[in-house]
């Protein structure tokens, strides 16, 4: 609900309607409108390293006897 009576927020939704969301807001800005942040955006800014995932080797993973 504080979410919803965000002044920033609030001025959003009239401007632009509900289907416009999702909003993204990062420290009391809007960062992002209309679609979901990347996994790039999110590290970039909660200044958290973003982990690639290694993908595993073989069709059954890295310890396979399948061939």
């Amino acid at each position: 609900m504080e979410f919803a009576e965000n002044t920033l927020v609030k001025a959003f939704l009239e401007r632009s309607g509900a289907d416009a969301l999702p909003l993204i807001l990062v420290d009391g800005e809007v960062a992002l409108a209309g679609r979901y942040p990347s996994r790039a955006e999110l590290s970039h800014w909660t200044g958290i390293a973003l982990v690639e995932e290694k993908p595993k080797s073989g069709c059954c993973g890295a310890n396979s006897s399948c061939s």
